[in-house]
């Protein structure tokens, strides 16, 4: 029998960001009304005049760094042009300022890219997928939690949490049942990504939510979080489970400890990022009416069957044809950890360093919608995937 093949339309239902590690900075990039244009410095600089060449390096030397870029900037005619990103209004504003301000560094994060195009790598997805797999064959075992709890070390839990969870004999990937899952690359359609200022919110002891405002301005997808995503913008995911062969005793290799089928995929998922879900918005988003109503309005949008329910009163447990997912940056230590097992690590805090197992991070990054007071305040990662042609 052939391998399963699941093919998903998903749309962004809030910012989602993947990079690769780099940044642009004020001397790859300028900024034109709603656009960050592209552009590579050498090229440019090559194709200065001898004046200008010599004003450039002579404003570099005085260490006026704002000027030169100014002067690569207004050198990046239309030739030399490389690529071009929507950005937001409120990150137009702010990368356009001088170098001057003390808030500005300037620094853009893109979307990872493969021949100059943005996509998500399926690897996010599967490890989406992974995570829940071993959310859910962690409390089916009774025998996982005392393993894991024997462990010495954070990191000898985590390799515990794994080989338990998965049933591994050893350690070799041979044994790994995610291997016979896979999910390709997503290629993200034109126009669908624009720059956006984040900004970090903490819940402070009394409640209130207090707001870091370094500038920081990452690449991300457009969400129906921001209005309906059109036709043209939705994504195609496909998964491919070959669960013949993961069933296979006969192989000469050590067969996976744990199998897994679609429906068992599916169902891990939506208990685990569902629970994601929910904790979010009752831990950070409780008292942010406009938030609230945002998040809520996603999901009751979303119908299931014929009964007249949606997303926002079932959840996606009980709806097979679609899956929430926390991908990207900003998911999160929560959304890569499982319940009461998984140990985070957070090292800007002297004292403890080591969460507890289960502990949720203190912060979420979000992108500010709309101008309305109260604000609503969007969080990064969350993906809705479908088997229809539209949710």
């Amino acid at each position: 029998m052939a391998p399963q093949i699941l093919t998903l339309r998903a749309i962004p239902l809030t910012p989602i960001h993947v990079g690769d590690g780099t940044e642009l900075t004020p001397d790859t990039y300028k900024i034109a009304g709603k656009e960050l244009l592209l552009f590579d410095p050498a090229r440019v600089l090559a194709s200065l005049a001898p004046p200008q060449r010599a004003l450039y390096l002579q404003t570099l030397d005085r260490g006026d760094l704002e000027k030169a870029q100014q002067i690569l900037g207004n050198a990046a005619t239309e030739p030399y042009i490389t690529g071009r990103v929507a950005v937001s209004d409120a990150s137009a504003s702010a990368l356009r300022r001088g170098a001057g301000d003390g808030a500005r560094t300037g620094r853009v994060h893109p979307f990872v890219r493969s021949g100059g195009k943005p996509y998500i790598p399926g690897s996010s997805i599967k490890g989406a997928l992974r995570t829940a797999l071993l959310d859910h064959f962690s409390k089916s075992d009774p025998q996982v939690k005392p393993r894991v709890g024997a462990a010495s070390s954070m990191s000898a839990k985590h390799a515990a949490l794994t080989k338990a969870a998965f049933d591994l004999t050893r350690d070799d990937t041979a044994d790994d049942p995610l291997r016979f899952l896979s999910v390709a690359d997503v290629e993200i359609p034109a126009n669908a990504t624009r720059i956006d200022r984040a900004i970090v919110i903490k819940r402070a002891r009394d409640g209130s939510l207090q707001r870091n405002e370094m500038q920081m301005h990452y690449e991300r997808l457009l969400a129906a979080s921001d209005g309906t995503v059109p036709r043209e913008r939705e994504l195609t995911v496909t998964i491919t489970l070959d669960e013949v062969a993961m069933r296979d005793r006969r192989r000469a290799s050590c067969p996976p400890g744990r199998t897994f089928d679609l429906k068992t995929l599916h169902d891990a998922a939506a208990v685990f990022h569902w629970g994601r879900w929910q904790a979010e918005r009752t831990r950070f988003f409780a008292t942010e009416s406009e938030t609230c109503a945002a998040m809520d309005r996603l999901l009751r949008q979303v119908k299931i069957g014929t009964g007249g329910k949606t997303l926002a009163e079932t959840g996606p447990q009980p709806a097979p044809n679609y899956w929430l997912l926390r991908i990207g940056r900003f998911g999160h230590f929560e959304s890569k950890s499982v319940d009461g097992l998984r140990q985070g690590h957070r090292p800007q805090d002297k004292d403890r360093p080591q969460l507890s197992p289960g502990t949720e991070g203190i912060s979420r990054t979000v992108v500010r919608t709309g101008s309305g007071s109260p604000e609503c305040l969007i969080p990064f990662g969350w993906l809705l995937l479908f088997r229809q042609a539209s949710p």
